[in-house]
């Protein structure tokens, strides 16, 4: 009894710690109205069902028109497409950051895809159990309709020798995610890189998906597309999912961790250096595991310097 009450309480708690809001189905969330760089947003159902087929046509239309990089992110549990959502917000921040530190200097175009879902059925907090949101999540994860669109999109881009597509997912979009190229590795075959960010999934499902992209036939690259990224200081996924789920997601699996990380002494203009740790033997060929020992904050931290570097580290050396 006193273990059943246990596991309630870390299903609660994980239920409130990770997100606030319900999504909202919208077209596009439009930035800085001085420097208009629209965020494209897709919205799929419990399903994993496309919701809003017009606007896909136009962003396909729209990725095809001129040479860019693209870089699609799947938000966590009870994130929304609301402008006012921290999700939206940080990774519209990101986006700007990026832009104003290289794309704007050399003319290049960076574009961001937003993809959002339905997880959540009832308002407010009143929804606060985590298997039915966990069941539905694997539901979106095995329908089709998220792969479809990754895989349009990474086709329909338009890119130089110097853009890249970028596919990257954070707690239950990064479950929904790293399912997906389970299902469907192929969708890795025009994606440069595939980050999970503090993954709400556990070590079995990890090992899945690393499997079947190495037995998916794509050829490996000097370093993979596919990389787990957990930050040491997660709590959400370091202490409240193992109590909840009774396993502990990858990046807090020492036995399958292949580095540990530090992003250390930042200068003057906020850049880090970063300090590799090798633990495994033989790393994996085709997808990565690390821990962030230094550098990352709690759960949310996705997309602040330090994440931002490890990105570049794999898109720019791994060719």
């Amino acid at each position: 009894m006193k273990r059943l009450l246990f596991l309630l309480l870390a299903c609660v708690a994980l239920t409130v710690v990770v997100g606030c809001t319900t999504p909202r189905p919208q077209g596009y969330v439009v930035g800085d109205p001085v420097k208009p760089n629209p965020l494209y947003v897709l919205s799929f159902d419990g399903n994993g069902n496309l919701e809003n087929r017009d606007d896909f046509t136009t962003i396909c239309n729209k990725l095809a028109a001129k040479p860019q990089t693209v870089m699609v992110f799947v938000h966590g549990w009870k994130g929304s497409a609301s402008p006012n959502d921290s999700n939206v917000r940080n990774f519209s921040e990101a986006l700007s950051e990026i832009r104003a530190e290289s794309y704007e200097k050399t003319g290049r175009t960076l574009t961001g895809v937003y993809i959002t879902y339905r997880t959540r059925y009832l308002p407010g907090h009143f929804e606060i159990w985590w298997y039915p949101t966990k069941w539905r999540a694997n539901s979106i994860a095995r329908g089709t309709g998220i792969f479809e669109a990754i895989d349009k999109l990474s086709r329909e881009v338009r890119r130089d020798k110097r853009d890249r597509f970028v596919i990257a997912g954070h707690s239950l979009g990064a479950r929904i995610l790293g399912r997906v190229v389970a299902f469907h590795p192929e969708v890795l075959r025009n994606v440069d890189l595939c980050i999970l960010a503090n993954t709400a999934d556990g070590v079995h499902q990890y090992e899945k998906t690393l499997l079947a992209v190495t037995k998916s036939g794509l050829p490996p690259t000097r370093l993979p597309k596919l990389v787990w990224a957990t930050s040491a200081n997660d709590h959400v996924t370091g202490v409240l999912y193992p109590l909840a789920n009774r396993h502990k997601p990858p990046g807090f699996v020492e036995s399958v961790q292949d580095y540990q990380v530090a992003f250390v002494q930042p200068d003057a203009k906020g850049h880090y250096s970063t300090k590799i740790n090798q633990v495994a033997q033989r790393p994996n060929r085709f997808g990565h595991n690390i821990i962030v020992a230094e550098g990352l904050g709690e759960h949310g931290d996705v997309w602040s310097e330090p994440m931002r570097e490890l990105v570049n580290f794999y898109l720019f050396h791994g060719r």
